[in-house]
């Protein structure tokens, strides 16, 4: 089951205090009504469930290579943690930067790993970088809308990779051969 999830709630005491809101309501809105109950239910134990998930971190090897990727790829200033499972860059329009880091946190010992990269409209002028298979769970990326140059590294194929989005970028060369073995590729 893939989770995605937000910075812990010690760090966002308004979400502590949304929380407490969303408990009081639930109950006054029981007495009023039982048509949104299931809502407010639902609501009410995200709420609860943050503080566990937020605990889940990433392997030091995990955040190593995806600053390294980033950084390959021309995003200056892109800095990522242990915290960095569910971080995403909030957009308004569709043609807004999109940037979200999708984790597994299923694993024992509370610990995620990334199943989805998404870096899309960032006008990144770097490389596609072969070090995405030190990120042995990815099995989504999406660099569309950059600069990227170069061609799909041959690495790539020891992923599960069930998606890849490259569109508009700046991919050189012939469709490689190696495309073949991507065995479990479905988009």
């Amino acid at each position: 089951m893939t989770m995605k999830f937000s910075p812990s709630v010690e760090k966002n005491p308004d979400k502590n205090r949304l929380c407490n809101l969303l408990s009081i309501f639930w109950v006054v809105q029981m007495s009023f009504s039982l048509r949104y109950a299931f809502l407010i239910s639902v609501l009410t134990f995200i709420c609860l469930e943050t503080p566990r998930l937020a605990a889940a971190r990433l392997p030091q090897d995990e955040v190593d290579a995806l600053n390294l990727i980033t950084k390959k790829m021309g995003a200056n200033g892109w800095n990522f943690n242990a915290d960095s499972c569910g971080e995403y860059l909030p957009h308004v329009q569709l043609t807004d930067p999109d940037r979200n880091v999708t984790c597994d946190c299923e694993f024992a010992n509370n610990t995620c790993h990334i199943t989805s990269l998404k870096f899309k409209r960032f006008s990144l002028a770097g490389e596609l970088p072969p070090e995405l298979v030190q990120l042995r769970y990815l099995v989504s990326i999406d660099l569309s809308y950059n600069e990227l140059g170069g061609s799909i590294p041959s690495q790539w194929a020891s992923l599960q990779l069930k998606m890849i989005a490259l569109l508009a970028n700046r991919l050189s060369g012939n469709i490689p051969s190696y495309l073949g073995n991507f065995t479990s590729l479905a988009y």
